[in-house]
């Protein structure tokens, strides 16, 4: 393997010197204690907030306070310094501490927008959310608690841009600006700061069918568009980032029971059920959590049966959507087999007799399981150190070039970090196992060829085809009499011929013969970062860098890695600085980074933005901004023979372990029969700019709106080509990865969120989301998947009564016309309203929730072919120790 190690060692030792300059500075902290105590209160009951964060800023010191709101917090930090109060749904206090202090009271005011919350994601240091210099999004845990989904991930479909695409019930896809569909390609998903990517396929993130718990998500933030000056490659359509809650600010224990059923109109009414819980235990210096999960159903149907032809189901080449087996398939000229005068019988289309998807997949085996362990240690008030380990694993339907069934799939994360208020240092490992996890399409198809080979089937069916035809039938009744012949014996769903069969082939890890696949890859990633704002006056200065090493092993059931695995590297180092001008009325901000990769030349991304205050609570931005997306590890080096083509990566390694370089270099085009040289693939850019405001009027309305423009160059394409070697004696077509060079995408879209909040506690926000392209037609490389327009309205009183509170979420978008590699065909509009109420037992410290998603009833589809998406009833018992947090 070639690997640069100058450029790893440049990381690493960046990583050591940004925590010898953090130690250094603890080694001469000077010591004394200062001693606070007193109760926090609500402003307006004058009731104690027990579990409220009593914190000094800027440090890790501080204490949670108990059932009736007291706290005492002892730190050797010198005063004067800033006390911090935060708590959910409460405006956060800050109070100059200059000497030891006794009962005090300090009141928390209920908030109504998130005006004074700190984001981290727009900048990579916290900042006040009206001035993120870029458009940024976040959800709180009383937002993920007030939802009416019925997890924190389904609440994500609430919030402007983004767009969650349902592959499955527990396994949503979900992008930000640009292109949608099933796949988030270029969507970074980050837990506590670990990429959620899945390597196998390379374009999925798995992380919230096997990753996180609701239960522990403290907030959620999301930061659309192109990212790449500071999160690198592949930070193209959006980056999520889900922050988890800290055992040292969340003590305690809790535990949620769900129940409820679903309803489809074409499976009826199915059962559900889930158990989660977390367990935090803080003490002086050390805290540690464990949460887990389990969540089982019967998983969305997919059961479009029009034929993909639009002609019928009698059509002899009929191609169902969800139909799988039916796409093995040829012309056949039947006067030549015949024997007989061109003319006399015509030509043919012909299929074979396919399986439902209904019939290859066990749809009551969805479910998700999760488990997470985290160890926090804090040596001193400057330094915390933590060790996190998660596991999940799940059984899901995922949707990309066919549609998979993920049995047992499962992934593996530990992360070490050193963080201070101004540095982390992060070293985190991805392991993934595809369990028994197979192309549904292939299981169609092998299940067919164990009963009968392609061979005898199309022989039977023509020879009867033809004999009727002969006889004088209609080419209809021909078709039919055929069929039945040629299908005579077919396994039948569910019996036990059937079933034998459909074991061995997921049992087989060989797309040829089975339709299973292997694959235990994983990553390791190494990053730091480090803010010198307290060491240089004259402008503030973050700079970071991150190495990562990719370890893919297929056993050669997807890759060209049979004989030997793939290890693929790329680094990352960046800059960004912000200067403040006018008393702080303007801020601009410079980010740069250069991406280095294994098979591609460095990159570098550039960001420039402006934020304007004329007063603090109205702020006006513009930026420009650059994404790259790397090509996924499949389209590098997938070697994949699915019988009527191959499928074939598109780099230079690929080539020499495959020897197939001729077919890059010289393979015969399907539109001219002339050789012709195709590119390998390389990265696609993006270029994008931006403007917007954001703001309070009257502290009662808040607005956010934007305008952006993203230029789009050297999109990602597919072509076909034949084997020169075997042409024209032997037709071998293959699918090569590589880019579209001559066409350019232009993409535009504005927002507007309005917010505005009663004062009898009722609030009432709207979202509305504009996408489209600027000129051209959809075709494969071009289409949006997406709907051009989106509006979002959530309504609710969590003190609507002293223990009673409800909201209701409501989302509609316009309709589409979607093309993928799986098939193309409209998708109807989307009208769907979730609602939820909730009952407070204060002196059992829990809370019932009663909840509908969907509550109208219209079943509906996110993408061709996808799945038919239904009802889902639910009630929800959740016990807090810390119950009014």
């Amino acid at each position: 393997m070639r690997c640069n190690a100058k450029r790893y060692t440049l990381v690493w030792l960046l990583g050591l010197l940004i925590l010898s300059l953090q130690m250094g500075e603890i080694a001469f902290a000077q010591k004394q204690e200062t001693t606070i105590s007193g109760r926090v209160l609500d402003r307006e009951t004058g009731e104690g907030l027990p579990g409220a964060n009593v914190f000094v800023k800027g440090k890790y010191v501080g204490v949670a306070a108990n059932e009736k709101g007291e706290f005492t917090l002892k730190t050797t930090i010198p005063a004067p310094f800033t006390l911090v109060i935060s708590m959910i749904g409460y405006d956060r206090f800050e109070k100059e501490i200059t000497s030891d202090e006794s009962d005090l009271d300090i009141f928390l005011e209920p908030r109504t927008f998130m005006t004074n919350d700190i984001v981290v994601s727009a900048s990579r240091v916290e900042e006040n959310i009206l001035r993120a210099p870029v458009s940024v999004e976040k959800l709180d845990q009383l937002e993920i608690r007030n939802t009416a989904s019925i997890s924190f991930w389904e609440s994500l479909a609430n919030m402007r841009e983004v767009t969650l695409t349902a592959n499955s019930l527990f396994f949503q896809s979900a992008t930000g600006r640009g292109f949608g569909g099933t796949i988030n390609r270029g969507f970074i998903q980050l837990v506590d700061g670990v990429d959620a990517t899945g390597i196998a396929n390379g374009q999925f993130a798995i992380g919230n069918l096997t990753s996180i718990t609701s239960i522990d998500v403290a907030e959620v933030e999301f930061l659309p568009g192109a990212s790449s000056a500071l999160y690198g490659p592949n930070a193209f359509s959006g980056v999520m980032f889900i922050n988890t809650k800290s055992p040292f600010e969340y003590p305690g224990i809790s535990v949620s029971f769900k129940s409820g059923f679903t309803n489809s109109d074409y499976l009826g009414t199915k059962p559900f059920r889930g158990v989660e819980f977390r367990y935090a235990k803080a003490y002086d210096k050390f805290a540690f959590k464990i949460v887990g999960s389990d969540m089982r159903a019967t998983d969305w149907p997919a059961n479009d049966y029009s034929d993909r032809y639009g002609i019928g189901p009698d059509n002899p080449g009929y191609n169902g959507v969800n139909v799988y087996g039916d796409e093995i398939a040829s012309k056949f000229d039947l006067d030549q087999l015949a024997g007989t005068p061109k003319g006399t019988f015509g030509e043919v289309f012909v299929a074979r007799t396919g399986y439902r998807e209904e019939d290859l997949v066990d749809y009551g085996e969805a479910s998700t399981t999760k488990f997470s362990a985290s160890l926090r240690y804090r040596p001193n008030e400057n330094i915390e150190m933590s060790y996190d380990f998660r596991f999940g694993m799940g059984n899901a339907i995922y949707q990309g070039t066919n549609r998979y069934a993920l049995k047992g799939i499962r992934a593996y994360y530990n992360k070490f970090e050193v963080k201070g208020q101004n540095f982390f240092l992060r070293a985190y490992t991805q392991k993934e196992g595809a369990g028994d996890s197979y192309d549904i399409v292939f299981a169609g198809w092998n299940v067919n060829r164990r009963w009968k080979s392609d061979q005898q089937w199309f022989g039977e069916y023509l020879q009867t085809y033809i004999g009727l035809l002969a006889q004088g039938k209609s080419p209809a009744e021909a078709a039919k009499v055929a069929r039945s012949v040629a299908d005579q014996g077919r396994y039948e769903p569910g019996s036990p011929e059937f079933q034998k069969a459909l074991e061995e082939v997921i049992a087989t890890k060989d797309f040829a013969t089975g339709a299973g696949f292997i694959s235990t890859s994983g990553f390791y990633n190494t990053e730091a970062m480090y803010n010198f704002s307290d060491k240089i006056k004259f402008v503030e200065l973050q700079v970071g860098g991150n190495f990562r090493y990719y370890d893919v092993n297929t056993a050669g059931t997807i890759y060209s890695d049979a004989n030997e695995k793939i290890k693929v590297w790329e680094y990352g180092v960046y800059a960004q600085a912000t200067k403040r001008f006018a008393e702080d009325k303007l801020r601009l901000t410079g980010s740069l980074r250069l991406d280095g990769h294994k098979n591609y030349p460095d990159r570098i991304s550039p960001r420039v933005a402006a934020v304007f205050s004329p007063s603090p609570n109205h702020n006006f931005r513009a930026s420009y901004q650059s994404g790259f997306n790397n090509p996924v590890i499949e389209s590098q080096y997938i070697f994949l023979n699915l019988g009527p083509i191959v499928l074939l990566g598109g780099t230079q390694d690929n080539m020499d372990r495959t020897g197939l370089g001729r077919i890059y270099e010289r393979g015969i085009s399907l539109e001219t029969f002339k050789p012709v040289k195709t590119p390998f693939r390389k990265p696609e850019f993006q270029k994008s700019f931006e403007i917007g405001y954001k703001g309070l009027i009257n502290h009662s309305i808040f607005i956010d709106l934007n305008y952006y423009q993203s230029d789009y160059t050297d999109r990602f394409k597919g072509v076909r080509v034949l084997d020169p070697d075997l042409f024209p004696q032997k037709i071998m077509p293959y699918a090569l990865y590589t880019n579209e060079l001559d066409k350019n995408v232009v993409i535009r879209g504005a927002g507007a969120s309005i917010a505005y909040n009663f004062d009898s506690g009722y609030r009432i926000s709207t979202h509305y989301n504009f996408i489209e392209r600027a000129g051209g037609t959809d075709d494969i490389l071009t289409s949006l998947n997406r709907a051009k327009h989106h509006v979002k309205v959530i309504f609710g009183n969590p003190r609507f009564t002293r223990n009673l509170g409800f909201n209701l979420a409501a989302r509609w978008r316009s309709s589409f016309y979607y093309v993928a590699t799986f098939g193309e065909g409209p998708v109807d509009e989307e009208f769907v309203i979730d609602a939820q109420v909730t009952y407070k037992l204060p002196q059992w410290k829990t809370a019932i929730k009663i909840g509908a998603n969907n509550l109208l009833g219209k079943n509906y589809r996110q993408a061709f072919g996808s799945a038919l998406i239904g009802r889902m009833f639910y009630v929800s018992v959740t016990y807090d120790s810390f119950f009014n947090r």
